[in-house]
C-alpha cells in the first residue's frame, strides 16, 4: 500500500531472521534442541516454513495457536501444527499462543507458553504421574483417596526422578 510504513521486517521475506519474534523462537530453539544458530536460520528460509511461521507470529484467521519445532532422528528441524507420534520422531519444542493478534515484542508470559516434548509418550505420561506423586506426597490432603492410591500405584514403576526437560520453561 503506497504512503503506509512497513515493519522493516516484512520487507523481505529473503531474510526473516531480523523479525525479533523469528529471532526470539530461533533462541528458544537452538537453546533447547542444542543446536547451532545456522540450522535455525537455514530451516526458517524455505517458504513453507516461513508461511507456517509468519501464520503464527501474526495469529492468522484459521492459524492453530500452536507450533511444534522437531528435531528428527537425522539432526533435521521441521516446523509443524499438529502432533504425531511416531516412532522416528525425536525431541520436540512447542510453542503455544495464549491469545490472539500478534504477538508483542518481546511476548510476555500471558501471550506465549512454550516447552519441551519427550520423544516417547510414555515418557510424557511417566512425567505427569511423577509430577502429581511428588505434589501429593508434599501434601496429603490434596487429593481424594482414590486417585492418590492410582497415582501412588501407577508411579511404583517410574524411574525416581523427573527427566531434564520438568517442569516446562515458560517466557
Amino acid at each position: 500500500i503506497p504512503g503506509r510504513r512497513q515493519k522493516p521486517w516484512r520487507r523481505s521475506w529473503d531474510t526473516p531472521t531480523l523479525d525479533p519474534h523469528v529471532q526470539l523462537l530461533g533462541e528458544r530453539v537452538v537453546r533447547s534442541l542444542r543446536l547451532k544458530p545456522e540450522r535455525w536460520e537455514r530451516c526458517v528460509g524455505s517458504p513453507e516454513v516461513q508461511h507456517l511461521l509468519w501464520g503464527f507470529l501474526e495469529g492468522a484467521a484459521g492459524q492453530p495457536p500452536l507450533l511444534l519445532v522437531t528435531l528428527s532422528l537425522t539432526g533435521q528441524l521441521a516446523l509443524s501444527t499438529e502432533y504425531t507420534a511416531s516412532p522416528g520422531r525425536g525431541k520436540v519444542l512447542f510453542f503455544l499462543r495464549r491469545g490472539s493478534g500478534p504477538l508483542s515484542a518481546p511476548p510476555g508470559p500471558r501471550e506465549l507458553l512454550y516447552g519441551d516434548l519427550p520423544a516417547s509418550s510414555l515418557e510424557h505420561f511417566a512425567t505427569l504421574v511423577e509430577e502429581v506423586r511428588r505434589r501429593l506426597d508434599g501434601n496429603p490432603g490434596a487429593a481424594p483417596s482414590p486417585l492418590r492410591f492410582w497415582v501412588l500405584e501407577a508411579g511404583r514403576d517410574l524411574p525416581p526422578r523427573l527427566p531434564p526437560f520438568w517442569p516446562p520453561r515458560y517466557s
